[in-house]
C-alpha cells in the first residue's frame, strides 16, 4: 500500500520526539510510526484544548460537578428528612440553601439532584451513542436499501416534535428514572447516526478500505480498525455536548411532571415546585436553576473546546 493511499501521513520523525522510525529494528518501524503518530495527535489536541480558556473553565466546572455528584451525597444530610418548623426558611449556617416548602434541606436536595442529573446524562449518552453508531455504521456500510430504510426512520423521528415523541415514550413505558433514560436515549440517537453514516460513506471510498475489501479482510475488522477511527472525533464532541443536552432534557421532562417523580430529588422537579413560591421564597428556584445552568454550560464548553482541538484541518 503506497503512502498516498493512507488517510493520514505518518512522518518518520515526530516533532518534539527523540525517536525516528528508521532507528527502530527491522519490522518495528511501522508500529513505532503508529505509536508516535497517536501520541503526537493526542499531545497536539491537548495543546490546542489547553489554549482555549473557556474550554479549560468548562473542564474544571465539569470535574467539580462530578466530584460533587460522587462525594457530595456522603457529606450532606438526608434530602428527604423534613423539619416541620422551618418551612421555606432562607439560607443560614445550618441550611446553606435554606429549606423547601416541606422543610427539607435544599442544599442536600440540590447535591442529590446534580448526582441524578449526571447519572441520567451519562446513561442516556451511552445508550444513544451505542444506538447511533450501530445504525449509522450499518446504513453507511451497507448502503442501498438498508441505508434508505434507516434514513427514512430517522426522517420520521425528526418530523415529530421532540416533546410529543418523549410523551409518547413515557406513556408507553411509564414514569421514573429508568423511563426517562430510555425515553431520552431512544429520542436522541438521530444526530449521532447521521454523523456516523456520513463519515462511513466518505471513509469507505478511501483506497486503503477498498484494498482491504479486495484482499478479503472481514467487514467487522475493516469497520473497527479502519473506518471507525476516522469518524470517532465528531462522536467525542457529540458525547460531551450530549450529556449537557440530556441533563437539560431530563429537567424539562421533570418540570412538566412526566419525568422523575417525588420524592426523588430532581432539579427540574424542584424548579416545578418552586415556581409556586417564587415571590415569597425565590431561593427555592434560584439554586436548582443555577445547578442546571452550570452543569449544561460546563459540558457545552468542553464540547466546543473538543471540537476545535480535534479539528485536524487546522
Amino acid at each position: 500500500m503506497s503512502d498516498s493511499q493512507k488517510p493520514h501521513s505518518r512522518p518518520s520523525e515526530i516533532p518534539g520526539s527523540r525517536f525516528r522510525s528508521e532507528d527502530a529494528p527491522s519490522g518495528m518501524s511501522d508500529g513505532l510510526n503508529e505509536v508516535l503518530f497517536v501520541r503526537s495527535f493526542r499531545q497536539d489536541s491537548w495543546r490546542r484544548f489547553s489554549k482555549n480558556k473557556l474550554a479549560i473553565f468548562g473542564l474544571v466546572l465539569v470535574i467539580f460537578l462530578l466530584l460533587v455528584g460522587l462525594i457530595g451525597p456522603f457529606l450532606v444530610q438526608d434530602p428527604l428528612a423534613q423539619e416541620r418548623l422551618i418551612f421555606k426558611s432562607t439560607p443560614d449556617a445550618q441550611h446553606w440553601f435554606g429549606t423547601d416548602n416541606l422543610g427539607r434541606d435544599l442544599f442536600a436536595r440540590v447535591i442529590y439532584g446534580i448526582r441524578l442529573s449526571l447519572l441520567i446524562g451519562c446513561a442516556v449518552v451511552f445508550l444513544e451513542t451505542t444506538i447511533g453508531i450501530a445504525l449509522g455504521a450499518l446504513a453507511g456500510w451497507k448502503g442501498r436499501h438498508t441505508d434508505s430504510i434507516i434514513m427514512r426512520i430517522i426522517d420520521v423521528f425528526l418530523g415529530i416534535p421532540y416533546l410529543i415523541l418523549a410523551f409518547a415514550f413515557i406513556a408507553a413505558i411509564g414514569e421514573g428514572v429508568g423511563a426517562v433514560i430510555i425515553t431520552l436515549a431512544f429520542t436522541s440517537w438521530l444526530t449521532t447516526a447521521r454523523v456516523v453514516r456520513a463519515g462511513f460513506l466518505q471513509a469507505k471510498q478511501y483506497d486503503y478500505v477498498e484494498a482491504a475489501r479486495a484482499v478479503g479482510v472481514p467487514a467487522p475488522r475493516i469497520i473497527w480498525r479502519h473506518i471507525l477511527p476516522n469518524v470517532i472525533q465528531p462522536i467525542i464532541v457529540l458525547v460531551a455536548v450530549g450529556i449537557g443536552a440530556a441533563v437539560l432534557a431530563e429537567a424539562a421532562l421533570s418540570f412538566l411532571g412526566v419525568g422523575v417523580q417525588e420524592p426523588t430529588p430532581s432539579l427540574g422537579l424542584m424548579i416545578s415546585t418552586a415556581q409556586n413560591f417564587f415571590s415569597t421564597a425565590p431561593h427555592l428556584l434560584i439554586f436548582p436553576a443555577l445547578a442546571i445552568v452550570l452543569t449544561v454550560l460546563g459540558f457545552l464548553l468542553v464540547g466546543d473546546g473538543l471540537r476545535d482541538a480535534l479539528d485536524v484541518k487546522e
